[in-house]
């Protein structure tokens, strides 16, 4: 269980079901990323996350947020800071 206080706490995203589909509401992910909605808009224009529009709102399935997630963490090399003598 999470607590309320922890700031460093990622805030759980809903998923909508449908189906055997789960998808996240685009406006959901910029809010849990702390990302512009252009952002977002970018990354699904680009095609680095796979998304779909509907009514007027963009849907990300989970699968394809998981694997946007795990690219983006191993193409950031792990930086290295230089030690101040």
């Amino acid at each position: 269980m999470k607590n309320k206080d922890d700031k460093s706490s990622i805030r759980e995203v809903p998923k909508i079901k449908i189906g055997n589909y789960e998808f996240y509401c685009g406006m959901d992910l910029m809010d849990a990323m702390g990302c512009s909605e252009r952002t977002i808009r970018r990354y699904l224009e680009s095609g680095k996350l796979k998304g779909m529009k509907f009514a007027g709102k963009w849907y990300v399935s989970a699968d394809s947020f998981d694997r946007f997630v795990e690219a983006q963490m191993s193409d950031k090399p792990n930086p290295t800071r230089k030690k101040k003598k």
